[in-house]
């Protein structure tokens, strides 16, 4: 997929793979899930439909989401930015534009990058209701847009706290052939704090130590499914009380 003139690519490997080439870029990954009413006929609940699950998210492709949510008067929306260790920065800051109709979204910081600060503009295309589901694996421009609902209370944030990774790095060439990676600079939350230092703790923290004490030596087939506990708080804090079974792995 392409992003204006740059490549987009899914993830680290691909940058690896892909020969650290400046060009190339992490996509975002944003599901969006609508919370339409207890009759709604969703994939694996009733009580969800989904709307997008788009591993190469662009921004484009949001505001048409968002413009199809508000044209169904839905007024509960559930973005699910879990397991999204990627994400171009831009299309994450005009994706949580779109949802924002005042604040910072977030600055650029470092002593070797040009500082720059973005504020949402008070245009939208939807202003009901949002929840965002984060957790540890949350990273980069996914961080970013969390960070800017979060900052600016647009909605609330469910989970666990995101890794802390929204940094700028320059690949330098080494005399062998090879190279590093220097960060530069980094992303800020909207009240200025580096995202890198400790990341975003969400609204609503979510225990998941109760999954993590499943017996270790028991076979996979043997174990019940996992219970998607984040999206179960998500959907009790709309008033919902459903079981919802296991979030797939990205």
């Amino acid at each position: 997929m392409t992003l204006g003139n740059a490549e987009c690519a899914s993830d680290g490997r691909a940058r690896m793979k892909a020969g650290f080439r400046k060009h190339v870029r992490p996509c975002l990954a944003i599901t969006l899930l609508l919370l339409v009413s207890s009759f709604a006929i969703g994939q694996n609940d009733p009580n969800l439909q989904k709307a997008i699950s788009l591993m190469d998210t662009t921004a484009a492709q949001f505001r048409t989401a968002l413009e199809n949510v508000r044209k169904s008067n839905t007024r509960k929306l559930i973005v699910d930015v879990r397991g999204n260790a990627g994400g171009d920065v831009d299309e994450a800051i005009t994706a949580a534009d779109e949802l924002l109709t005042n604040g910072l979204i977030t600055s650029l910081e470092g002593r070797k990058v040009e500082p720059k600060k973005w504020q949402a503009d008070r245009a939208t295309d939807y202003d009901g209701d949002v929840e965002v589901l984060t957790d540890a694996s949350t990273a980069s421009g996914a961080e970013i847009f969390a960070a800017a609902i979060h900052g600016n209370s647009r909605g609330k944030t469910i989970g666990v706290t995101t890794y802390g990774k929204s940094i700028v790095q320059k690949f330098i060439t080494l005399p062998s052939g090879g190279g590093v990676f220097m960060t530069v600079g980094h992303y800020t939350t909207p009240d200025s704090k580096p995202i890198k230092e400790g990341g975003i703790k969400p609204d609503v923290v979510v225990d998941l130590s109760s999954q993590a004490l499943r017996d270790p030596n028991a076979k996979e087939d043997q174990l019940p499914p996992k219970e998607d506990l984040i999206l179960q708080k998500a959907l009790s804090l709309y008033g919902e009380n459903q079981t919802t079974p296991a979030k797939k792995a990205a």
